[in-house]
């Protein structure tokens, strides 16, 4: 008597088959439809994901109860000294430390994505003269990668240092935190997860002050989306049989045809 690992082994597979393939029946699952909401497929851009870790880290931490702000490196440096100008040295004319900066590195693809496999996503029952259509939207799959980030912050005090350090390692503690972008769910942790941060000190510009710069290395895995690949079809409801017979020397004719409904 076997223990059936084979049938369990082919449920199992069966169940982790992607669901919303094309050409499914009307009793699919892809078919449900929440009809108080309107489809609407938004893009996930690189520019998005950016600004996804923006919202999620400045003003994120505080140093004696005061939001450190979070620069960006890649947009105009400049437009920091209108933006706040409370932090700038009127004297020096140069902003003010601490500062809190990220950047983000060339991003890495996890998995191959096949171009000519597309997926219904989002599927309307509609009523047209020949009778109930499933108006279908395909898609190609999202391209799942990794976004590089990293995260510096410059201070003149070791008091400073051990705050940031403090509230880093308390976001971290369970190792990785969800970012959440138009509904979408996306994970961001840490590149070595047995080593939060790296600190070095260094003499600040030659007049005997110490500089301490604590670096962290992030990456966020997501994916990208264009809605523009987004394609509109009608799925198939119904099946038409023809019987017919070929006479030598003479045309093909048609004996009976019956046309069968998809139910829903």
């Amino acid at each position: 008597m076997g223990l059936g690992l084979k049938k369990r082994t082919s449920q199992i597979s069966n169940i982790n088959e992607n669901p919303y393939n094309a050409g499914s029946g009307p009793n699919h699952p892809s078919r449900k439809t929440d009809r108080n909401s309107s489809f609407i497929l938004r893009d996930i851009s690189l520019e998005n994901i950016d600004q996804l870790v923006y919202k999620e880290f400045n003003r994120k931490f505080n140093l004696a109860g005061n939001p450190i702000d979070l620069i960006l490196l890649d947009t105009e440096v400049s437009a920091y000294k209108q933006l706040h100008p409370e932090a700038f040295d009127k004297v020096k004319e140069y902003l003010a430390l601490p500062w809190f900066l990220v950047w983000r590195g060339a991003a890495k693809p996890l998995f191959k994505v096949n171009p000519a496999k597309k997926d219904v996503i989002y599927s309307i029952p509609t009523m047209k003269p020949q009778g109930l259509v499933y108006e279908e939207y395909v898609a190609p799959a999202p391209i799942y990668m990794k976004f590089p980030y990293t995260f510096k912050f410059l201070t003149a005090f070791r008091e400073n240092t051990n705050q940031v350090e403090t509230q880093i390692i308390e976001y971290f503690k369970n190792r990785r935190n969800v970012l959440i972008q138009d509904g979408e769910r996306f994970e961001i942790k840490m590149v070595d997860k047995d080593a939060l941060g790296e600190l070095v000190v260094a003499d600040r510009e030659g007049t005997g002050r110490t500089l301490y710069t604590m670096t962290y290395q992030l990456e966020v895995i997501g994916y990208l989306r264009d809605s523009k690949l987004t394609q509109k079809r009608e799925a198939i409801n119904s099946i038409t049989i023809d019987l017919s017979e070929r006479i030598e020397g003479k045309e093909e004719i048609l004996i009976s045809q019956s046309v069968t409904k998809l139910k829903v």
